[in-house]
């Protein structure tokens, strides 16, 4: 997770209501030109005083006692933060100021985006802080606990299509495939597909794991691979450089403030060592370069001479994958623009409007929105036709022709697990194929076109 820390010292309510507000709108404007893509922490020492609350209770809930309050206040609540509590879990006081008289409060703040405010808790201050001027303040002390959405909960299926292939990996996708769930008839034919996919990916994940150790393209040789390996090491060890001298240089800045004066700083060492990997870096990339030239050529002469062993017609085949893909290169899109009545029509949505309602009146539909599809009522369904669905030997002799090295799709389930053992898996899928080709039931993609006829939405 990208953070952003921000740490301000805002003034008292003393300072008047000219200069108070003005720091406050510094504040929200240096907030508003954080990136989108950092969550922004605040450390404030806010000199704001809220009505104490119930433990654990919302600070920004409370009254406000002061002008510097009703300015946190006001900032968390138009960036959408929460703040931390002036009354931790255990009912006690988080105490975060001691005047010179005895006189106790709770002025420091911190505050986080209100995605993470369910994981965020108050623990209390911290009272043995060492301080060099005297006991004034002392920080509050927090725990903050997430689960970030956008990474992913598992790593996704990788499955090694070639040994499924194998006799071996065929044995075992017929065991594989003998132990699928079976669901009752009347099941709805979605959970079938659901039960049959993932009961399908995790068995083959855990069975064919992929080792990614190696590199994707086959022409790359050994040798040329072990360069890669090195120059990815190289970019590692540039990086922990980097790192090093950050936190050195970080340091240096503490000791400077704690001992009044500077330090030699090793700058200059530390930019010839950055020189010197970045140097071999490039040295590694030339060689990688000549390589991967010398490997493709043998690769080609290879796959050509394999071709003519083979005879003409693998030839031609060989020629034509070659002019396919030569035709890969495709120039660059302009933005979208169309004359209509004498109009220019410009931007890729107003283009698509046009050719929507173009196509509207050629086709006789009229504009719906999803809720108006889905409130439809089904047509009454007829009498069967059993002579549509496909049989069993129809079904293997499909998996049977399926093509190897080809997009997963949404199931992430390769087709060389159909074809590795075709009758076994005809017989897991016969249910789905049955149910969908009677269209009694059929699978949520289909089943808005096919079942019942629905007005076209444009």
């Amino acid at each position: 997770m990208a953070m952003a820390c921000v740490v301000g010292h805002g003034p008292t309510a003393a300072a008047g209501p000219e200069i108070v507000p003005a720091w406050w709108n510094r504040l929200d404007s240096c907030l508003r030109m954080i990136p989108r893509k950092f969550r922004p922490f605040l450390f404030l020492d806010g000199n704001a005083r809220f009505q104490q609350g119930p433990a654990g209770g919302d600070t920004l809930a409370a009254q406000p006692q002061n002008l510097p309050a009703t300015m946190l206040r006001e900032t968390a609540l138009r960036h959408s933060f929460g703040c931390s509590a002036q009354v931790d879990e255990c009912s006690r006081p988080v105490v975060s100021w001691v005047g010179g008289k005895g006189k106790t409060g709770c002025i420091d703040y911190l505050l986080v985006p209100d995605s993470l405010r369910n994981g965020f808790k108050t623990e209390g201050s911290w009272g043995d802080f060492p301080t060099i001027h005297g006991p004034d303040h002392v920080p509050v002390v927090a725990r903050v606990q997430w689960t970030d959405a956008a990474l992913p909960t598992c790593s996704p299926m990788s499955i090694d299509r070639a040994a499924m292939l194998t006799p071996h990996g065929r044995e075992e996708v017929v065991r594989i495939m003998q132990s699928a769930p079976c669901l009752p008839w009347t099941a709805h034919a979605d959970d079938y597909l659901h039960e049959l996919n993932s009961y399908l990916g995790t068995q083959l994940a855990a069975s064919f794991p992929l080792h990614r150790q190696r590199p994707r393209q086959p022409s790359i040789s050994d040798h040329t691979w072990r360069w890669i390996r090195h120059r990815r090491a190289l970019r590692r060890q540039l990086h922990r450089i980097r790192s090093t001298q950050n936190l050195q240089r970080l340091r240096r800045c503490f000791q400077s403030w704690r001992r009044n004066r500077t330090e030699r700083d090793h700058a200059e060492r530390w930019s010839l060592l950055q020189a010197r990997v970045g140097q071999m870096i490039r040295a590694a990339t030339s060689q990688i370069r000549v390589q991967m030239r010398r490997d493709t050529a043998a690769h080609v002469r290879a796959a050509f001479a394999e071709a003519r062993a083979d005879g003409p017609e693998a030839v031609a085949r060989l020629l034509r994958n070659t002019l396919r893909a030569g035709r890969s290169y495709r120039p660059l899109r302009v933005a979208p623009a169309l004359e209509v009545d004498g109009q220019v029509v410009a931007g890729q949505t107003a283009v698509e409007r046009t050719f929507a309602e173009y196509f509207a009146v050629a086709e006789k539909a009229q504009e719906s929105t999803r809720a108006e599809l889905d409130a439809l009522p089904s047509a009454a369904l007829g009498p069967v036709d059993a002579d549509n669905t496909p049989s069993l030997m129809q079904l293997a002799g499909r998996f049977a022709m399926m093509k190897r090295n080809k997009a997963a799709g949404i199931s992430k389930i390769p087709a060389e697990a159909f074809r590795a053992a075709p009758h076994t898996c005809s017989s897991a899928s016969l249910p789905l194929a049955t149910a969908h080709g009677c269209w009694t039931r059929s699978t949520f993609l289909v089943e808005r076109r096919v079942e019942y006829p629905a007005a076209e939405a444009s």
